[in-house]
């Protein structure tokens, strides 16, 4: 199989002849430092021209060995086009919202400014022309993060409790213009779509509130995607057991979560999708590379269809690292083949998105 085809297959719940090894850029980047100077392009460059952007992203496919390429390369792109000022920093402090665009929850729908949204959508088109073997994964931040990155944070979720309407208005316009930057990204040759959600969580949330204010929004947003024939990935942060019915009903093809005993509550409340991760990020900074093999091999053996970062690497990690994600892939699919079984274990995954949740405002 090509990488493509072992990232589409593994996302569509059919067989691979290995777990494939995604590094998806956003939140979830592997543009490390020592990436960068291989790339030879500035970070400056490298987030704000598309030539660049994707010459770094075509590095850290080519040195590590994963089965994609992905940009952007951090997740303050909407922000920043929604009016929010960012900081770039460099991949060993990434870009960060410098001052958020409204103190408080705005009234009515202030339309977005450009920023770098065309160069995201540019470099995706220029990978998709060069890489033609290799999945090309697009990324957009969810509407309660990307919420939390216009509006003061605390002031915004107050807002989610005192002013629910208003919020729900809000966030429909958000998830509006996320749907537009990810069709954007499938239309330029995206094949498939990571929607990140870190502050819409149930730890921070709750369950009744992940139902109403992140679950339709996302559900939107993902099957818009899935519309235009690309593949959609969720990715939630933290523990999520208290949440799982509702994960269980998200509208993708796959959901990253960053625990491992998630895995068993999200079985438990009838998620069928294929999940992704879940090797730690500390050990894929601190090592050894053959600890990092052998967590990509649980993370298989564990339930996980496509093996990832369990959540945001640090810039500082080696790529003799990044590159053991690889080779624990690998290994689990010849043991696998050498037993005769699928390569990663997806029982009761359902093919071609049946099941799915669709639940839209």
């Amino acid at each position: 199989m090509t990488a493509k085809e072992r990232v589409i297959a593994a996302l569509s719940g059919r067989p691979t002849d290995r777990p494939p090894v995604v590094i998806p850029g956003g939140m979830m980047s592997g543009a490390t430092s020592e990436l960068l100077s291989r790339a030879g392009v500035d970070w400056e460059r490298a987030n704000r021209e598309p030539e660049a952007m994707a010459l770094l992203a075509a590095t850290v496919q080519a040195a590590t060995g994963v089965d994609n390429v992905g940009v952007p390369f951090c997740m303050t792109v909407e922000a920043e086009a929604r009016g929010s000022e960012v900081v770039l920093g460099s991949p060993l402090f990434p870009p960060r919202i410098e001052r958020e665009a409204y103190e408080d929850l705005p009234i009515g729908t202030p339309t977005a400014r450009g920023g770098r949204l065309q160069v995201v959508v540019e470099a995706v088109r220029i990978l998709a022309e060069q890489a033609r073997d290799v999945a090309v994964v697009g990324n957009v931040v969810g509407p309660v993060s990307l919420g939390a990155m216009v509006v003061a944070p605390g002031r915004f979720i107050r807002a989610l409790r005192r002013q629910p309407e208003a919020a729900e208005s809000f966030l429909g316009a958000l998830t509006e213009f996320l749907t537009e930057f990810a069709l954007a990204q499938v239309e330029a040759g995206a094949d498939a779509v990571v929607v990140a959600e870190p502050t819409g969580t149930g730890q921070i949330l709750g369950p009744a509130d992940f139902q109403r204010f992140v679950l339709p929004f996302l559900n939107r947003i993902c099957a818009a995607i899935r519309h235009k024939g690309a593949r959609a990935v969720v990715h939630i942060c933290g523990q999520i057991r208290a949440i799982a019915q509702q994960a269980a009903m998200l509208a993708a093809d796959a959901l990253s979560v960053d625990a491992t005993a998630e895995v068993a509550a999200l079985r438990r409340a009838g998620c069928q999708v294929p999940l992704m991760g879940n090797v730690s990020t500390f050990l894929l900074h601190h090592g050894p590379a053959e600890e990092v093999r052998r967590a990509a091999q649980r993370a298989c053996e564990q339930g996980f269809a496509i093996i990832a970062p369990a959540c945001g690497l640090s810039g500082a990690t080696p790529t003799a690292h990044l590159s053991a994600l690889v080779s624990g892939a690998q290994q689990q699919g010849r043991r696998s083949q050498d037993r005769t079984d699928p390569p990663c274990p997806q029982e009761n995954v359902p093919k071609g998105g049946e099941n799915r949740g669709t639940q839209t405002p």
